[in-house]
This record gives structure tokens, sequence and C-alpha cells, in this order.
């Protein structure tokens, strides 16, 4: 919408244009601010870490609908730095609560607004959080334990001893599920007691973990990069007995993988892009989904609405990234560029 006037144009005319400058793409691409909030089913949320301690990491704003993608959003809201290592958001009707790893803490955004509502420190090196009424629970890297969170007040209230890295975490029934990706394990936590009520044997580098619809859990091991341990989907019932297992033998590690919950298919990033089907009775074969446009290392895969598959291309890990969308027949849909080391994509919905 941006116009070229001449020197023979009135000046009301001019002073016209300067009131309505807000509605330039150009002024669009600065940043979303004021009440200016997001809408639910149309925006997205992008993850960029940054760099290890370069405290460059960043929040896009991609626009579903315009595919406009909006760089450096918490700098544009607060005119401060998100902080240094970027790890994951955890969405809570309008709240978006980002974790900060390295910063040893979480900002807290309010997506209707978009107004920075606070942060809770001193929480080590946090990884996740998941929630229940008032009450958080935040994974750790480094603390041996998971922190008790009052969301009221911002303060972190105790915490659950843990044998290692705490990493993803799902309610169980009344309990919570923690995957311990240094451990063999995961384990069952009564959050009532802060005490482990039983361990589920699941192999080394356990990252992914995901509770499915009908109770049952999916949990998915990354494998090794020295090759000692094979990346694994392992599906468990709802009493945490093993269902059923495939194993992905033709490579060593994939850091890339997420669940579609309306296809019900483990989308995972190899040499190709490829799924596995969750069934009634198991889990299916490996499936070739489609092979990118142009090959590159895929660092992570967000399985999204409409079956859209966002796949993250950190390049150097220092220099600006990139996110490819494709549609599940494998058609690229588009591409942009975005902060340093994008991960994951979150949908405000």
């Amino acid at each position: 919408m941006t116009q070229y006037f001449t020197k023979v144009v009135l000046v009301v005319l001019a002073t016209m244009s300067l009131l309505f400058t807000s509605c330039s793409s150009d002024d669009d691409n600065a940043g979303m601010t004021g009440t200016e909030g997001l809408e639910r089913d149309r925006h997205a949320l992008v993850v960029n870490e940054g760099g290890f301690q370069q405290a460059n990491s960043s929040l896009g704003i991609l626009d579903l609908d315009s595919r406009e993608y909006l760089p450096n959003q918490y700098v544009e809201i607060t005119d401060n730095s998100l902080g240094d290592i970027f790890q994951s958001i955890y969405l809570k009707e309008e709240i978006a609560y980002m974790v900060i790893n390295n910063s040893s803490k979480i900002e807290i955004l309010n997506l209707e607004t978009l107004e920075h509502e606070g942060t809770i420190t001193d929480l080590g090196s946090p990884r996740y959080m998941i929630s229940q009424g008032d009450i958080a629970w935040v994974s750790t890297l480094f603390d041996q334990a998971i922190h008790t969170i009052d969301l009221n007040t911002g303060e972190i209230t105790g915490q659950i001893d843990f044998p290692g890295w705490s990493e993803q975490m799902v309610f169980q029934g009344e309990n919570i599920l923690v995957t311990c990706p240094d451990c063999h394990l995961k384990y069952l936590i009564n959050p009532e007691t802060g005490t482990i009520v039983d361990s589920i044997f699941t192999g080394e580098n356990t990252h992914i973990l995901r509770a499915l619809d009908d109770g049952r859990i999916l949990s998915f091991n990354s494998g090794s990069f020295d090759g000692s341990h094979e990346p694994v989907l392992r599906l468990f019932n709802q009493d945490l007995e093993l269902l059923d297992s495939v194993v992905i033998d033709d490579l060593s590690y994939i850091g890339a993988g997420d669940l579609n919950e309306t296809t019900d298919r483990f989308y995972f990033a190899g040499v190709e892009i490829n799924y596995i089907e969750i069934e009634a009775d198991g889990l299916g074969q490996i499936t070739t989904a489609f092979a990118t446009e142009e090959p590159f290392s895929v660092y992570q895969l967000t399985s999204g609405p409409g079956g859209k598959i966002y796949l993250t291309n950190a390049r150097d890990f220092s220099s600006l990234g990139q996110v490819h969308v494709y549609n599940e027949q494998g058609e690229h849909l588009h591409q942009f560029e975005a902060g340093v080391v994008p991960s994951r994509i979150y949908f405000y919905q």
C-alpha cells in the first residue's frame, strides 16, 4: 500500500498518507504491537533457538493466511532481548509461556494483547512445561529436578527430585510421565506427593513423548550419533505396557519428529520425510512421504493443521535459518527466512 507522492500533491493528502502508514506492508513487517493481538487458527509462533551463549534467540510470528513472517517480535513488544537458547513454548489459553533454557527463565506473553505479563526466574536449565489448574511443572536439563510453579504468583513452590535430565512430560491419569534422555527409563511421578511411583523401560535418548486421545502413549528414541543406539518408536497402552515398537535401523540419529494428531501419523526426517501410522492394534510400517525439493539437513519437524509439515533448516547454526512448508503430498508450498536456529512451530488454536 506504500504510495509515491509528487511535489504537486497537496500537503493535506500527504498528511493523510502519514496517518494511514500503519496499514502498509512495510510497517506490518516492523512488528505487531499495542493491542493488536493474534487470531486463533490464523497465527503461529516460531521458536528461533539462537546460538549457544549468543543471547540471540527470537520469537517469530507467522500469519498462516497471508504467509507473512514477522521476526523479532519479543523485542518489538518489550524492547528487550529474549535471552539465550529459546527451548519451547507452552500454550495455556491466550498465554504463551516461553521457556528460555540457558537464561534460566520463562517469559510470559499474552497473545490476545501482545503484552508481556512477567518472568519466572531461577529455573536452572528449563526445558518443557505442563500445567493443571494454577500449578505448572517444568523439566530441567542439569538440576536433576522438576520444578513446581504457582502460575498466579510466578513463584517456584517446590521441586520433585529426578534421577537425571528431565525432558518432555505428559499427564497419565493423575500422574505425570516424564522422559529421561540420559536414562533408559521413563518415570511416572505423583505430583501431589512429589515422588516417583513407577518406571518404564524405553531405551536411551527418549526425547519425544505424546499422549494419544485414547490414553495410549507414544515415545520416540532419537538414537545416537555413534550408532550405539538406533532410533525407535514405541507405543504403550493406558497401563504403560508395551504394545509395539518400530526400529529405524538405517540411520543412527533422528532429531526431527512429530505426531500429527488428526491423521495419527508420526512423521520423522531422515534422508527423506517418512511416517509411521499409529493404528488401533499397533504401529504400521515405515512409509516414505516425500523428499524435500532441495536437499538440506532438517533440524526440526512440526506437523501442523491441514496436514502441513514445517521443516526447519538451521544452516550453519549462526546465520539466519529457513522454514520450508510442505503438504502431505510433498508439494513445496512456501518458505521463509526465520531467525538463528529455527526450531519448533506452535499454533495458536
